[in-house]
């Protein structure tokens, strides 16, 4: 009779710390080795932690070959989610931050690093992106500036950039072979014939990564 009470009291005591739970409470996922392909198939991340949370850790990016497989570069963190391109001037990484806790974006949180054959391009905080502190979705006790990833595109005649949409709707265009933001707004219209006119006769393996990044309006 005692154990059956002591029983129901248990019972009784973990439906009530449920009930008591806040609406929506969240936590971070732990970390775990993971392998991640790329744009293509062409290369691969491979992720390993050093904690069971953070970014201790290091991540090899992989060029697959016929027979074995070419080490490209090694990175000094661990990262849950990046996205990765083979081109012509490297293979692109763009690694996004772990999720940050509290409600407003802040310029020691990661967003989004864009990497390319070992060398950093470019670093942007979630305030970076959100532009303002409260230009966020937030949840109890995590908060996120970026609504969806829509990844690499290629876009005559700058090339590969990889794109974002914020929590405001704002699609930002990055340059793959500089990191540098943009927006659609501020790029040069495309259907100008000063911009399309001198590339409309040119390769795209043959449009140089200088004369690239120098069609970009920052």
């Amino acid at each position: 009779m005692i154990v059956f009470i002591m029983k129901t009291l248990l019972a009784v005591l973990f439906l009530f710390s449920i009930l008591r739970l806040p609406a929506g409470a969240d936590q971070e996922v732990t970390n775990y080795p993971h392998v991640k392909s790329g744009f293509y198939g062409k290369v691969y991340a491979k992720s390993v932690p050093n904690e069971i949370l953070g970014t201790e850790g290091s991540t090899k990016i992989f060029r697959v070959g016929e027979t074995e497989d070419t080490l490209v570069a090694t990175y000094p963190w661990f990262t849950q989610e990046l996205y990765l391109l083979d081109t012509y001037s490297g293979v692109s990484v763009v690694r996004r931050g772990p999720w940050p806790s509290g409600h407003q974006a802040k310029q020691t949180d990661l967003a989004l690093e864009f990497w390319i054959d070992g060398m950093k391009l470019q670093r942007f905080s979630m305030l970076d992106i959100a532009k303002e502190p409260d230009n966020v979705s937030a949840t109890v006790s995590h908060y996120t500036v970026i609504r969806e990833v829509l990844g690499y595109k290629w876009v005559d005649p700058l090339g590969w950039t990889f794109e974002i949409q914020t929590h405001d709707g704002t699609v930002l265009i990055f340059c793959v072979e500089t990191g540098r933001m943009s927006t659609r707004k501020s790029l040069r219209k495309m259907d100008g014939a000063q911009l399309v006119a001198p590339w409309q006769s040119v390769r795209k393996r043959d449009v140089t990564r200088s004369h690239r990044a120098a069609l970009w309006h920052w």
